[in-house]
């Protein structure tokens, strides 16, 4: 476990996309990969488009760190994505956290008590007061 968390720890601090998974007891942690269309793009293609610097707050990515911690312990599966100055923790592709730098909205979950949403609920509720709950729709 201890390894696992020093691995997210370094992809945290470096501020790069990562996906955590189980399988057969083993904790696999690998940077994030994305959705494939199947749709080649070529470097000449690439060459205009520029990534920026992502500008993510300390407390941020303690709190993610925090929530890696409380996901590993109960073996969840879990992604972390982020944005220029937001990230997202993704559980599925219909439920999950999206952490701004002043406000954070859970989306897909009906109340707070839906697992995965309990486990990390008080972690977010500390360090934003209110998180913002947006339902599914029926």
């Amino acid at each position: 476990m201890e390894d696992a968390l020093s691995k997210i720890r370094s992809y945290v601090e470096a501020a790069k996309s990562f996906e955590v998974s189980h399988k057969d007891g083993q904790t696999i942690i690998e940077e994030f990969k994305g959705i494939k269309k199947g749709v080649e793009i070529s470097k000449k293609e690439l060459k205009g488009v520029r990534i920026g610097r992502k500008k993510i707050p300390k407390d941020q990515l303690q709190l993610i760190l925090n929530v890696a911690e409380r996901l590993l312990d109960k073996a969840i599966d879990f992604k972390v994505v982020f944005g220029q100055n937001d990230s997202t923790i993704r559980f599925d592709l219909d439920h999950y956290v999206h952490l701004y730098p002043d406000k954070c909205v859970a989306v897909g979950f009906l109340n707070n008590s839906e697992e995965p949403l309990s486990l990390i609920y008080d972690l977010l509720a500390e360090s934003y007061g209110k998180v913002q709950l947006l339902s599914p729709k029926k």
